[in-house]
């Protein structure tokens, strides 16, 4: 007859022990003194990015100094729609970094607003410069008809127009991460280039000078529009760097917090929350360093809308995960409390039966482990009750009696024994199952002082971000 008996504690009790958790959810806030060092930081961001754009808009217009008045008058225009563009952005930018230190969710939603007015802006220059520049190609168009049959002043023309176009081409090459935002498209009309100096070399001026004067504009086009998308994304990156930044600093601020009674109010208590919560802690710092390192490679996130995902969906979701993984640990140190009850409940039980308290220990001497208590009797008869976490990633619980020796014939009393301990158990609040037979006991069960010294090992695996 069996004289191992298992009683399993319903799901059920765990979802009432992760319920009463959620008070950790409230995630503790970080200093204010780290907040001024995050806005700093972004703020020097910001402007190292807009440096970097100032130095390359002077620099393409060091080189105009080599380009025909039609060029310069156009491209000072430009200049005026970018430079007007840069500084409401740079005005947008400051006033939201002043408010980082409103609260996540208030700066998420003005964020939000600044992305979607600087789109807007950026459409808006945008439509401007192909207005522009559609204009400027049927102004030509129209004086072009004077130039044919005078071949000396068409090829004068076309060599202008290759030469503005060869100094646009070369800006792009050097300066613009045109492959990020228009791959091959910088190829495909230095490709045009190529075969318009061919045909002028060849004498056909007067063929030449559409296609030159018409790929000296679309050049334009393409600059204005890779230097609009590269402030976007200079702009995304550092507010998706900035966001993640503040993240790390609140799982930093997050790592202990109070513990937790079973009705959700705090106690005095600590949890540590990366211990308690299987090392999950430690995988979602991991995780923000990884996003971090992609953010600010060069051949990170290759779009605007790649970086603003990481802004506006994989920050949250991390935030959100970082609040399961604080309610789990307090979860599961008030688990460990209960466990020490329900051993105690039936310590007690055993006790009023004429048993006495031998002695007891967590498995390594981990409070995270099974619970051991071990009661004898006059009689010679033994008994131990382990109260552990069943393994894997469900999170049942399981108490366990296993009787030695004890009188031969005896498996009905150690049963009515079991059927009492669920009763008192459930009389106390704690929801069980029946009782049910296990076999055979292994003799070290009763050997406390080796069950303190065998190393606990985590029966759950770290809780992970799921794919989205």
């Amino acid at each position: 007859m069996s004289r191992g008996k298992r009683i399993v504690v319903d799901e059920a009790e765990w979802q009432r022990l992760h319920q009463a958790a959620r008070s950790l959810r409230e995630l503790n806030q970080s200093l204010p003194s780290l907040l001024d060092d995050v806005r700093r930081t972004t703020r020097r961001d910001f402007e190292r990015g807009f440096a970097t754009v100032e130095a390359r808009q002077r620099e393409f217009e060091k080189s105009l100094s080599a380009a025909g008045k039609q060029m310069n008058d156009l491209e000072k225009r430009t200049a005026k729609r970018l430079e007007e563009h840069a500084r409401r952005m740079a005005e947008q930018e400051a006033e939201l970094i002043g408010r980082i230190d409103a609260g996540i969710t208030d700066v998420r939603a003005e964020t939000h607003a600044l992305i979607e007015t600087e789109h807007r802006w950026t459409e808006e220059v945008l439509a401007a410069e192909r207005a522009e520049r559609t204009r400027q190609v049927s102004e030509l168009q129209e004086g072009m008809s004077e130039l044919f049959g005078d071949r000396a002043r068409a090829t004068a023309r076309a060599t202008e127009s290759l030469q503005q176009a060869v100094l646009v081409a070369g800006h792009i090459r050097r300066h613009l991460p045109h492959e990020r935002f228009a791959p091959g498209r910088l190829a495909q009309l230095e490709q045009r280039i190529e075969r318009a100096e061919a045909n002028l070399g060849a004498g056909f001026s007067e063929a030449t000078l559409a296609a030159a004067e018409e790929c000296w504009l679309q050049l334009g086009e393409l600059r204005v529009a890779l230097e609009l998308r590269d402030r976007e994304w200079r702009t995304m990156r550092s507010l998706a760097d900035g966001s993640l930044r503040r993240l790390a600093d609140q799982v930093d601020h997050n790592r202990r917090r109070p513990g937790v009674n079973i009705d959700g109010s705090l106690n005095e208590s600590e949890v540590d929350v990366d211990r308690w919560s299987s090392g999950s802690l430690t995988l979602l710092d991991r995780q923000i360093e990884a996003e971090l390192r992609r953010v600010r490679e060069e051949s990170g996130p290759s779009s605007v809308e790649d970086m603003r995902q990481v802004f506006e969906h994989r920050v949250p979701r991390m935030y959100e995960h970082l609040k399961d993984i604080n309610q789990l640990a307090g979860a599961e140190q008030l688990a460990s409390q209960v466990r020490a009850d329900v051993a105690s409940t039936a310590v007690d039980v055993l006790i009023e039966n004429g048993y006495q308290m031998d002695g007891w220990t967590y498995q390594g001497g981990d409070e995270r482990g099974a619970f051991t208590a071990k009661v004898n009797h006059e009689d010679g008869s033994e008994i131990v009750i382990t109260v552990s976490q069943l393994p894997g990633e469900r999170p049942d619980c399981v108490l366990e009696m296993a009787t030695f020796h004890d009188a031969v014939g005896a498996d009905e009393i150690r049963l009515g024994r079991a059927r009492s301990l669920a009763a008192r158990l459930r009389d106390a609040g704690i929801q069980v199952r029946e009782p049910e037979a296990t076999g055979e006991p292994e003799p070290g069960l009763a050997d406390l002082r080796r069950i303190e010294q065998t190393a606990y090992v985590p029966t759950r695996s770290p809780l992970r971000i799921e794919a989205e």
